[in-house]
């Protein structure tokens, strides 16, 4: 086995998860359109977000670089997969201009594609105001805001073998540890390796945590206007398979099926 492919489905019941740009005091939900038909999604960031924010409160986040201003900002984590499981699985770019001691670059273990309604669902829009606080005869503020029920699905793989192996030579950001950190990494405890034909350094097998990941799953929390639609965002379907190579054989497992009905007389 070198990865586990599959899809997963999320049901959205009167939600908004994933919220797009608003416009005239509208909150929109992201939404696509096939044909003539609407279909709302959740971008494989905002999930992969959510699977952040699922980790166990015991289980330590890379810290977020922030750094320049205006249109030249940039941000980026610690890029230690070593001592982050996020960084691990999520990857990330470290682009330090002239410093190559914390130049860095880690392709995501974990693929997540978009989550996209199985069947057409256009979002229906709720009407509001904000009154609150107000003297008699003000008018009240209006506002509005989209919201759904549907259910998404999308495509993940897991690259099992990378699970805690961190490339250590190439050229350009293809290094996942920079000289000085894969130093450090060596000395708690990983082991050089030769990983598709480069080297690479390897975490000993209790800390390359793939199993954890998939509880994860088990425990996604997360989504926009939790306060107005809150739901659950616990996976409704996870179905994973073992397979020699990255091609996921269940992207068009799942569709709509439409049934009749006929009235006889007797």
């Amino acid at each position: 086995m070198s990865h586990l492919v599959g899809k997963v489905v999320l049901d959205v019941v009167a939600g908004a998860p994933n919220n797009g740009r608003g416009e005239d005091n509208l909150a929109q939900v992201k939404q696509m359109r096939v044909g003539r038909d609407i279909h709302p999604y959740v971008s494989a960031q905002a999930f992969r977000r959510w699977l952040r924010d699922s980790l166990p409160a015991s289980e330590p986040i890379s810290p977020v670089v922030r750094s320049g201003t205006g249109q030249k900002q940039q941000a980026y984590t610690q890029g230690r997969p070593d001592l982050y499981l996020d960084d691990d699985l999520f990857g990330y770019m470290v682009a330090v201009k002239g410093d190559k001691t914390k130049t860095c670059q880690r392709d995501t273990v974990l693929a997540t594609g978009t989550f996209v309604s199985v069947a057409p669902r256009p979002p229906v829009r709720d009407f509001g105001t904000m009154s609150r606080g107000f003297a008699a005869g003000e008018n009240p503020v209006l506002h509005a805001h989209e919201f759904y029920t549907a259910e998404l699905a999308g495509d993940v793989l897991l690259d099992v073998p990378r699970v805690g192996v961190f490339e250590i030579d190439g050229t350009g950001l293809k290094v996942a540890l920079p000289e000085p950190a894969a130093l450090l990494a060596r000395d708690n405890g990983a082991e050089p390796v030769t990983f598709r034909g480069g080297s690479a350094l390897r975490l000993p097998m209790p800390e390359r945590r793939a199993a954890l990941l998939l509880r994860m799953l088990t425990a996604v929390r997360g989504g926009a206007k939790q306060a107005l639609h809150y739901g659950d965002r616990t996976p409704a379907l996870v179905l994973l398979a073992p397979t020699l190579g990255g091609i996921n054989p269940f992207t068009r497992i799942l569709g709509v099926r439409v049934v009749s009905f006929c009235q006889t007389s007797r």
